[in-house]
């Protein structure tokens, strides 16, 4: 499945036009969501009229996992900015993960009616779609975004998902080394080219032995063979990828 909790690497847009919000947002992107959170509450506290302050709250409940308080402050920045595609898709990110699909759809649409480039709002559509298992539909999305954003690692990383899920592995591979390419250390693409080389290694193996006599495969001294190695690599494990 898609990994969700990604919103850092999802908004490639984040930075405030409002140079007083920059540090919180530094804060929360740093992980430091308990600070970023307190200052974000008192800039509104002396001033609830922008956006961007609401957006960043949001960000901190999204990052905590409190997705209905992150829905509400990602309302509010709607309400005061509705022209911005980038607090569409920040309110179809916190309904999909309350599992609102059609929700989470429609503010994508409107984003993408604003500006059809907005690049990210096409991926989170996508990664909807993959939830919902209509991988063809997610695969144009996936596409759209990556005609936008060439160099978004993680945009190769689920279109990578999406073709394994298809079953059209050698495409898939292909997609997950374009994201290591771009990003050596991103653990997940590499876990999942490790798995699908684990996977085929293994009926490689299975194959093999089914066509080995039994007297041969009772020799003395024989051992098995480990699967698995080939093109291994050392990373955390973890699935898919929002953004």
């Amino acid at each position: 499945m898609l990994r969700r909790r990604s919103l850092t690497r999802t908004i490639d847009d984040w930075r405030p036009s409002d140079r007083r919000l920059r540090h919180p947002f530094e804060l929360w992107r740093r992980g430091k969501v308990i600070l970023a959170e307190r200052l974000f509450l008192e800039f509104l506290s002396r001033d609830a009229s922008v956006a961007d302050a609401w957006r960043g709250l949001g960000s901190v409940a999204w990052s905590r996992g409190e997705f209905e308080r992150s829905l509400g402050a990602f309302i509010r920045a709607l309400v005061l900015r509705a022209s911005d595609p980038m607090n569409w898709t920040n309110v179809g990110l916190a309904n999909r993960e309350l599992r609102r699909s059609s929700r989470a759809i429609h503010a994508f649409e409107v984003a993408i009616a604003l500006d059809a480039t907005y690049a990210p709002a096409h991926n989170e559509w996508a990664n909807v779609l993959v939830d919902l298992g209509k991988y063809d539909e997610a695969l144009t999305h996936y596409r759209t975004a990556l005609s936008l954003r060439p160099r978004r690692f993680v945009y190769h990383h689920n279109l990578g998902v999406c073709l394994r899920l298809l079953g059209r592995l050698a495409e898939a591979k292909a997609e997950f080394r374009r994201a290591l390419h771009l990003s050596p250390n991103y653990a997940w693409s590499c876990h999942e080219l490790t798995s699908i080389n684990s996977s085929q290694a293994l009926k490689r193996l299975r194959s093999a032995r089914r066509e080995v006599s039994p007297i041969q495969r009772g020799l003395a001294g024989s051992k098995p063979l480990v699967p698995g190695n080939e093109g291994r690599f050392i990373c955390r494990t973890q699935t898919l990828e929002v953004e």
